[in-house]
Parts: C-alpha cells; structure tokens; sequence
C-alpha cells in the first residue's frame, strides 16, 4: 500500500466479512466489508555494501488508523503529508443558501469516538499506553496525540529482509518471491456507508528494529539493525475511484424533513401512561441540485432511550449508540437524484410524566465533503415534543331548586368533559 492503491467506489463489492466483524466492538452495520492489505518488511545497505538476501532481522510494527500530524511528526516537523489536497476554490456560492465550511465527517468521528475502519484483534490507546511509548523515539509524549483521533492501535510482529538499495532508488517492483514473505492485514469496514469517499483513508505506521542478542562485536557491526528515530514513520493512503477524490467538487443539495407525530394545537405531542400506537417518525429527502456528485451518507438522530425506543420493525435504521439512530442514504447523488430515509420510534408512555413538559430530538444529515456544502434548506433538525396528560373528570350533583332561586346567575355544567394538563 504505497500511495497507489485505488479503492472501488461502490465499496459493496468488496469482500463480506460479517462473520469476522461480530468480534467488533460497539457499533457495526448488519453487513461488513473488507479489504486485505500485503505488508512486506525490508531492510537496505546504507553504505552500499550488498546484503545477504537470507539475511532477516525482527521488526515491531505499530499501526494507527487516521493519526494526527503531531503523531507522525512527533512534533518536530512543521508539515507531514497527513492533509487533503489544498484547491484553488472554484466554487460559487448562492447568498440565499446555508454555506458548511466544517468537514461534517470528521467532526462525527471525532463525536461519537467511532472509527470507520477497524483491524482486527486492535487495542485502545488507553490499553496499550505503555507498548505504544516505545515507538515515539523523538518525542515520547506526542503519543497522547493517538486520544485525538479515534480508533486503536494494532501491533504486529515480523522480519525484515534485504532489499538492495540500487531497487528502491530505481522503484523497481517487487517479485513474486518477495510478495510471497509478506504477511497479509485485514482491514475492516464498520459501515461502509460512513466512509469518507472525498478523502483518503490514512493508515499511520512505525517501527522499531529489535536487537539481536548477543550485541555484534565491532567487525560485525555493519549487520547491525539500525531504525532511524528521524525516519521510523511512514503515512499510508488508499484513494478512491471517483472524480472528488482527485479534484475538487463544489456540492449543493436541497435538504427537506419531515415529521409525522400527533399534533395538538401547540405543536408535537405526547401524552403519558399511553403505550398504545405513540409514535414518532422522522424522515429526511437530499436532493442533488449541483452538477458534481454529493456524499450525503445518512441521517443521525439522538434522542432519549428511556422515552423512545428505535421500531426494530423498520430494517433501514439502525443503532449507533443507545441514544444515537442512523439511516442511510443512496451516495454518491448524481445532479438531479434524491435519496430519503427514515428512523422511527416507539413512545414509551409509561415512562413519561407531565413534569418533563417536553423532550428533543436533535437530526443532522451527515455529507462527505473537503470543500464548503452549499445547503437549500437545513442540515440539522431540532423536533421539539410536548408531554400532555388526559385526564377525564366526572362532575355529579344534586340540582336543589329553592337553593337556584337565590342564585344570580346558573353555571351549566355538563356531566363530563376532558382536562388536557399541561
């Protein structure tokens, strides 16, 4: 994987393995895709001595989905090649309509702590503090960094073999047999559906050459290994087969919600201890009105559990956390096409109670983007409910005519009549 590898765009046609992503944690789409990554380990002469092509050494790969600059640089270096493609902006903007500067897909990651692409059998930062100091050589502490992007860390084992160094200076391909040592990576697609397609996916890699024991006398010393702390990291991308990874697009959608939930005079409206047939349906309608391709990927929705439970009868959303709903949506969105979706929810009555007075449920529709979104309509959706109680009232009474007559003026009162409390 050095920088050429091209995913498909349709990345349904990848490999299924649903299987394999059961032993993912928190959350993952009904159907999972992957791809397998061919990891080859080398080693060079630095004086221009031939090495011996049996010769291997042992080598700790570290590996880090998305890093940040700070963890491939350690802090030394003012760039690194972990950035988008900067575009002299062609884009022309309506001033009736919302322009989205933030980049909506990483700031979701970054939300809801979810990484889009997993490996398997990886750890948390948090459990593998200790073994992931002793890749940073320049500067230990640009490890905590790895707590600014999602997703964990994958340590692997392997060995090293000689590659002359007239090879690398020429980029000369590598040969069966030395594709043959090369150990095999799965990559794993939560959700396909939450891939950013206009960017690349970046895999962070270090290393470290392991001492041989015992330690070479002095006329040994060129068959040494020696990792260079200036140089024990690399940034590997996978680009996408389509026209916005290569060059910039301008997108512009129409964006339109709808809600169907009773209705009362001030509004969306639940009532309490009613757990028969209260529903909440939330849906949403992305239309591609630019001319170049739109990555609107789906609809999120929080809410509050203890009030509202996902219909497990409606197959296209799904839970991302216990108060976090997604749907998707058909992407890319050629000029001219829609694509809707929708999440519903159970109200769960008995949990109600008139001192809520109301509750919210917060929607944004996510757009994979590197360029500003020119927006016709909203992208967020704020659904304010009201909690109402029904409460029936009988009045009974005795109609005594000689206290009447001694009554200005008679109240009618009929013999029953509904209280809406609010």
């Amino acid at each position: 994987m050095d920088g050429s590898t091209t995913l498909p765009s349709s990345l349904n046609s990848l490999v299924d393995c649903t299987h394999e992503a059961q032993s993912i944690t928190g959350y993952k789409a009904p159907s999972a895709k992957c791809i397998d990554m061919k990891l080859i380990l080398t080693y060079t002469s630095v004086d221009g001595k031939s090495c011996s092509p049996h010769k291997t050494y042992p080598v700790s790969i570290l590996l880090k989905y998305n890093p940040t600059d700070e963890w491939i640089t350690e802090g030394w270096d003012q760039t690194s090649e972990n950035h988008s493609p900067n575009y002299e902006s062609k884009c022309t903007y309506n001033q009736y309509s919302t322009i989205i500067s933030k980049n909506i897909m990483k700031e979701f990651y970054k939300n809801y702590t979810l990484s889009p692409i997993v490996f398997i059998r990886e750890k948390s930062l948090s459990d593998s503090e200790m073994i992931v100091k002793d890749y940073f050589k320049r500067n230990e502490s640009a490890y905590l960094t790895g707590y600014d992007s999602p997703g964990g860390y994958l340590q692997l084992e392997g060995n090293a073999f000689c590659r002359d160094l007239h090879k690398i200076k020429e980029n000369i391909p590598f040969n069966q047999d030395e594709l043959n040592s090369a150990s095999t990576l799965r990559i794993i697609f939560r959700d396909t559906y939450l891939i950013d397609q206009t960017d690349r996916l970046k895999i962070g890699v270090k290393w470290i050459a392991k001492m041989t024991e015992p330690y070479p006398l002095a006329d040994q010393i060129d068959e040494y290994p020696v990792a260079d702390p200036h140089a024990n990291t690399e940034l590997l991308q996978i680009s996408f087969d389509n026209p916005c990874a290569i060059r910039q697009c301008c997108p512009t959608v129409r964006v339109s919600y709808n809600v169907k939930v009773t209705r009362d005079k001030n509004g969306p409206v639940v009532y309490v201890g009613d757990d028969n047939n209260q529903t909440i349906e939330l849906s949403v309608r992305v239309t591609n009105i630019g001319n170049d391709l739109v990555y609107a990927t789906g609809l999120v929705s929080n809410f509050l559990p203890h009030l509202l439970e996902l219909d497990s009868t409606l197959k296209e959303a799904s839970l991302i956390q216990p108060d976090t709903a997604i749907c998707h949506l058909q992407y890319p969105l050629a000029s001219g096409e829609s694509s809707e979706c929708m999440i519903r929810w159970l109200v769960i009555g008995h949990q109600l109670a008139v001192q809520m007075a109301k509750f919210h449920v917060n929607s944004t529709v996510l757009i994979s983007s590197n360029n500003p979104i020119q927006v016709e309509g909203q992208l967020n959706n704020e659904l304010q409910v009201n909690i109402k109680m029904i409460v029936n009232v009988s009045v009974f009474g005795v109609w005594n005519l000689n206290l009447a007559r001694h009554v200005p003026s008679i109240c009618k009162i009929k013999d029953a009549y509904h209280i809406n409390k609010s």
